[in-house]
């Protein structure tokens, strides 16, 4: 075990797991409030997959160049997952008693794909076996 990856890693986690609880908590449906991080907390899930790589493969390669960038693309769409919380809202909702705007239905497929995204890239990485380790 390497140990500065680990402690690295490690400090990442819990980084990335408080800037998006910071970003979750303070989103205001019914007034702007502000994170403490201001809309940096937005990069709280790709501090945690690199976080979690770090800790996993310490250094290692991945075992195919497919996984990392299956883990890239995974971290990206985390990272867009996040951009309804960021106030003042990006995508405002929609004005009036219509119901269900199209920016409803976007926010929402951002969600559920950047949750989507943080479960298979987390199942992916934690199964990934590195180069040399056998």
């Amino acid at each position: 075990m390497k140990l500065p990856y680990v402690l690295i890693g490690g400090v990442m986690m819990v980084a990335g797991a408080f800037a998006a609880i910071d970003l979750l908590t303070h989103t205001g449906f019914s007034r702007i409030e502000t994170p403490r991080l201001g809309p940096w907390g937005f990069l709280g899930p790709a501090l945690m997959l690199i976080g979690l790589v770090f800790l996993k493969h310490q250094g290692r390669a991945f075992s195919r160049r497919s996984v990392g960038a299956l883990i890239l693309a995974g971290g990206i769409v985390q990272t867009l997952g996040m951009i309804p919380f960021i106030q003042p809202r990006i995508l405002a909702p929609t004005p009036g008693h219509a119901g269900m705007g199209l920016n409803e239905i976007i926010s929402a497929f951002l969600i559920l794909g950047g949750l989507g995204a943080f479960v298979v890239t987390t199942v992916v990485v934690l199964v990934d076996r590195p180069r040399g380790v056998e």
